[in-house]
């Protein structure tokens, strides 16, 4: 077509790595219109929508601005008699273009190579997440080239930064769940956190009446203690005290008096806590310190040994002395 007028409209070929395209898709577009113009009508004209503010406009590796008008790609080539292939990019995936490959429902419609007409072939690589296209040499007119799909990385570095611009989009595809994810997370952690609001002052209060419960356990400990050394032995000494008092209240009968018998009583309450076995491991502790439970036990007496002894206290105790008596000074 010639190019001059002021009223010519320009044919575009539109290709795109990003959004499958059918291989004839064309836009006419007038020779004064910009950059702009032409996204628009991609997003008019294209089965999948593409946003035009998230398009990149891509002509022989040259990235063109909104405000560039559509005559830099005529102007810049002599080749103006047949149409001229551009490439556009999406900066963020577009759910439209999902959608329209899955209603296609064919993978190797998603998988098609980029076919560009001879003379104008280029190789759409990207390279630190930015676009780039070169041109490629022409493939040998063979069944086998013909075959070949166009790879989309030669070497090892285009690979790279394939994978790189991969990672780049599911990152910004994931963030969108992630602030859904944490907003239930900050809906769930509300009742959590006025739940701990309520339960703090009870847990104060139990923190500060800690110490008294603590003192009032191990004086009850200490109390249980005393009360489980009050066993056999001590039993029976304060019964065998208190018949050897009777016995020498029924003696002494004609030299009793109340001041004694009270002091009788109390010595008989001393010696029965003196023998009992919670005094006895506290006398232990405080002779042999931390050494005081390997010690060994009291011997344990046995009914006849104990009946015996009972026997001979009684027959010792009924037998009667003579008064003592002073003598008399000499005359």
């Amino acid at each position: 077509m010639s190019f001059g007028g002021a009223d010519e409209f320009i044919e575009l070929l539109i290709r795109s790595p990003s959004v499958s395209t059918p291989d004839d898709f064309k836009i006419r577009v007038h020779s004064e219109q910009t950059i702009l113009d032409v996204k628009a009508a991609i997003e008019h004209s294209h089965h999948a929508t593409p946003l035009a503010r998230h398009m990149r406009i891509i002509w022989k590796g040259r990235i063109l601005h909104d405000e560039d008008s559509v005559k830099v790609i005529y102007e810049s080539d002599e080749r103006t008699s047949r149409a001229q292939t551009v490439h556009f990019v999406l900066n963020a995936p577009v759910a439209a273009s999902v959608r329209a490959q899955k209603e296609e429902g064919s993978l190797a419609t998603s998988e098609r190579p980029v076919v560009v007409p001879l003379g104008n072939q280029f190789q759409y690589v990207l390279v630190d997440g930015v676009p780039y296209l070169r041109e490629t040499r022409p493939l040998a007119h063979t069944q086998s080239s013909l075959n070949t799909q166009l790879p989309m990385a030669e070497t090892q570095a285009d690979r790279d930064a394939v994978a790189r611009a991969h990672g780049l989009q599911m990152r910004l595809m994931g963030r969108g769940r992630g602030l859904d994810a944490m907003a239930q997370y900050d809906q769930l952690r509300e009742p959590a956190r006025l739940n701990a609001r309520e339960v703090r002052p009870n847990v104060r209060e139990a923190v500060r009446a800690e110490p008294e419960v603590r003192q009032a356990n191990e004086n009850a400990a200490q109390l249980a203690e005393m009360i489980r050394g009050f066993g056999f032995n001590t039993v029976w000494s304060f019964v065998w005290m208190l018949l050897r008092m009777l016995l020498l209240v029924v003696v002494l009968a004609h030299d009793a008096s109340m001041g004694r018998m009270l002091v009788l009583a109390l010595v008989v309450l001393a010696v029965v806590v003196v023998r009992s076995a919670w005094a006895q491991q506290q006398l232990r502790r405080l002779r042999f310190g931390e050494h005081a439970e390997e010690e060994a036990e009291e011997r344990e007496y046995t009914v006849v040994e104990k009946a015996r002894a009972l026997v001979v206290a009684l027959v010792t105790s009924l037998v009667p002395s003579e008064p003592f008596q002073i003598p008399a000074p000499d005359a």
